[in-house]
């Protein structure tokens, strides 16, 4: 009997202690009425932490793929359910022995909206790694990055965003007395600038580790690839997209409180627990996820919901600053190729020549070493280069580089140059960019030789994205041309019949001018379906693939092009010998942008068929294209297209039409 009391007396305590919990966690949940608890479910934050999106049945859908982020088993499709398997799980997670695996360590942002809303006497967990974490960012605010479009890399051609998480962290702030001008025109005192480039930033990307080809675009288009958010030092951003591929970055800082970062950034931490989506190109890419983000931070502002079908990182800007009072302030970063070609600009004609003969003709950099300005140039381009390269030089590049630094250093500061500036073009950035989705209403005439007859008709044009070359230049680069999935319907009045004029999968156009020192090739991809002109036939599509390469020239600076390439014309159609034509292709044109609301282009292609016997094997067409800007969204164009050849059967080719073009 004395061994049983003793027994009791130890076992006494902790049975009081698990009934105690037993009857706390009882009384906690039956007070919290079901009323209460829907209340909660379907508020606009928990929704947000869910990444809930009504569906077009009522009800709701989590988009992270990720069951294991969903803690109830019907959590990814009801929110209440997934708030009561978070209450319950709180209230029963009272021994870890590792307290950074506490469910409140693991869903901080969860528990901190739980613990404002169903005030309670829950122990509060340590959390050392969550709370050394959140004190190395001191998150205080927060900057949407947009780094311009890439068009050497297909899946960066319409821009990219990332979010940098601004520091309160006091070592990161740089002491001075003078000030800086952002390309706002606001100043920033140097004492509570921050450096920057020791901040942090977050992006989200695909896994697109071995993608090639269509299999790249397949998976990007139907979520092949799973999307993930990162955390890396903004600095290795800033490497890779100004200094490694030449993109300018235009930086919004997000009217955002301290508080706000770092509700946002506990949410951060969970989706970075075991969170991944389904990656898209066109809706569920960086642009959107991001804002996800951003949403979570500022309750207020409705980015997401308005999204349907595709979202481009400049629309994502676009929909930031549509709320009052939201950018704070607008920063640019030129690239790195552009203050270097600066640089070379601003040498004198024989320094020029100099810095060519060093550079291009490998002569001996001693001929320069009493001159600062361009061995510092010299030292620039090739810095420039290393970056470009994956930070590789050859030999010979890497001894130059080197001796430019040596001879430098042996002039001193007294030689210091003036470092290069290059001011935000005004007016130019991606918020004043046109919107992306364009619809068009043309009338014209068309007129075939051969048959003798002239039709009029009407047109009308749809284009989900992007941008094409005549459009309204403001926020994208002045040579680039992209479109995709771009739908011309053609309704003749004479034969009262409606046609598929054309159907361009993607066409993609980088007119890069070609730098004495910097060679860059100019590009072009169409891929399209089309109806086909040459043959004195009206209602025979063929499908074509057009890839070329060539060389751009603008002796003035952004304001004339002339541009050459050569390529190869391969199409489809049963009209064909061997149901194909096939050959090369020369494409020459000239670009004039004579003001700010007027494009002229001119443009002469030769195409020839390598299969055809019985026809001509070649012919040639005539583009000539005006484009007026009546305002941002607005433009108004003329279109003169003939085709010319010599084969009687199939003679010429004409027609002209007159096109309003709005985006939205």
């Amino acid at each position: 009997m004395d061994r049983f009391q003793l027994h009791l007396r130890i076992l006494f305590p902790f049975l009081a202690l698990i009934l105690f919990f037993s009857s706390y966690c009882y009384s906690f949940e039956s007070t919290i009425s079901e009323d209460k608890l829907s209340l909660l479910a379907n508020s606009k934050y928990w929704l947000r932490l869910g990444h809930y999106k009504k569906t077009i049945f009522g009800g709701y859908k989590g988009q992270i793929d990720n069951q294991k982020f969903y803690l109830a088993n019907d959590g990814k499709f009801n929110p209440l359910s997934e708030l009561k398997a978070t209450l319950d799980l709180f209230l029963k997670s009272n021994n870890y022995k590792d307290d950074n695996f506490h469910p409140q360590c693991l869903y901080p942002a969860r528990y901190r909206f739980i613990k404002s809303e169903l005030p309670s006497t829950l122990t509060t967990a340590k959390c050392n790694d969550l709370n050394d974490w959140m004190n190395s960012l001191s998150p205080q605010g927060a900057t949407l990055v947009y780094a311009s479009s890439y068009p050497n890399n297909p899946g960066s051609t319409f821009g990219h965003t990332y979010l940098k998480i601004i520091s309160n962290n006091d070592s990161r702030l740089q002491a001075g007395s003078a000030g800086s001008t952002s390309s706002s025109g606001s100043t920033t005192n140097s004492r509570t600038a921050h450096l920057d480039l020791l901040d942090y930033s977050i992006s989200y990307a695909a896994n697109t580790a071995d993608a090639f080809g269509l299999t790249y675009a397949f998976n990007g288009i139907f979520g092949g690839y799973i999307g993930y958010f990162a955390l890396q030092p903004s600095y290795m951003k800033v490497n890779e997209y100004s200094d490694r591929e030449d993109r300018d970055l235009w930086e919004y800082n997000l009217n955002i409180t301290e508080q706000d970062a770092k509700r946002m950034m506990y949410h951060f931490w969970e989706l970075n627990q075991d969170a991944f989506f389904d990656y898209f190109f066109f809706d569920e890419n960086c642009a959107y996820q991001l804002l996800t983000l951003i949403e979570v931070a500022r309750l207020d502002w409705e980015l997401t919901d308005s999204v349907w079908l595709y979202l481009t990182p400049a629309d994502s800007i676009k929909l930031i600053a549509n709320n009052p009072n939201s950018i704070k302030e607008v920063r640019y970063r030129p690239s790195l190729y552009k203050r270097v070609m600066k640089k070379i600009e601003q040498l004198q004609r024989d320094q020029k020549i100099i810095f060519k003969d060093i550079i291009e003709y490998k002569k001996p950099i001693e001929i320069v070493k009493e001159d600062a300005k361009t061995l510092e140039t010299i030292a620039s381009y090739l810095f420039f280069r290393k970056q470009a390269q994956l930070n590789k030089l050859d030999q010979q590049q890497t001894e130059l580089y080197n001796k430019s630094f040596l001879l430098r250093s042996n002039l001193g500061a007294k030689s210091s140059i003036e470092e290069v500036t290059i001011s935000a073009p005004k007016n130019d950035s991606p918020v004043d960019a046109h919107n992306s989705v364009q619809v068009g209403y043309s009338f014209g005439s068309s007129n075939t030789q051969t048959y003798n007859y002239n039709h009029t008709y009407q047109e009308l044009t749809f284009r989900p994205a992007l941008h094409d070359i005549l459009n309204n230049t403001q926020g994208y680069s002045t040579f680039t041309h992209l479109e995709v999935l771009k739908m011309k319907l053609r309704y003749y009045n004479q034969k009262s019949k409606l046609y598929l004029e054309e159907w361009k999968f993607v066409d993609a156009i980088s007119l890069t001018p070609y730098e004495s020192i910097e060679r860059k090739y100019s590009w072009q991809l169409d891929f399209k379906s089309y109806m086909l002109k040459d043959i004195g036939e009206a209602d025979r599509l063929a499908i074509s693939f057009r890839p070329s390469m060539g060389y751009s020239f603008t002796p003035t600076n952004e304001w004339f092009l002339l541009y050459s390439l050569l390529g190869i014309n391969l199409e489809a159609q049963s009209i064909f010998k061997h149901y194909m034509r096939f050959g090369p292709m020369l494409k020459i044109g000239a670009i004039s942008n004579l003001s700010k609301i007027y494009r002229l282009q001119l443009m002469a292609e030769l195409i020839a068929d390598v299969f055809q016997s019985s026809r001509q094997k070649y012919f040639h067409q005539y583009y000539l294209d005006q484009s007026f800007v009546l305002t941002q969204n607005l433009d108004l164009r003329l279109h003169l297209f003939w085709l010319n050849r010599s084969d009687e059967r199939f003679n010429n080719y004409k027609e002209g039409s007159l096109t309003i073009n709005y985006h939205y």
